[in-house]
């Protein structure tokens, strides 16, 4: 009906710990840490020809981490840019008012390829 949550914290460390060790026989358990809410990448792109007149900068967002998916998991991220940019990482939508949505903010630069 209800759950202590430092009993049911308490039981599961106890049984994450006899898991691992060669002293007690446990059924095998698996733990999963999964994304609570989406989380979004942006960055400033050119237009493919800056040469066209009114042709500027513009935002593009991506949903990088969905909710519901794995923490773990291994994600990889083509950008066709030939300069210095900056990425900055958030949550898609506001939580709580109080709480902030940008997780981090990072400037990558470009190394002028390979060879």
């Amino acid at each position: 009906m209800n759950v202590n949550s430092d009993e049911a914290t308490v039981l599961s460390a106890m049984l994450h710990g006899a898991s691992l060790s060669r002293q007690f026989r446990t059924k095998n358990i698996k733990f999963l840490d999964i994304s609570l809410y989406n989380v979004q990448v942006s960055y400033l792109a050119k237009a493919k020809s800056m040469d066209v007149p009114g042709a500027t900068l513009h935002m593009i967002t991506l949903l990088v981490f969905m909710q519901g998916l794995w923490t773990g998991m291994h994600k990889m991220l083509t950008f066709r840019c030939k300069n210095d940019f900056s990425l900055a990482f958030s949550y898609k939508e506001l939580l709580v008012s109080e709480f902030p949505v940008e997780l981090l903010d990072t400037h990558l630069g470009y190394s002028g390829g390979i060879g």
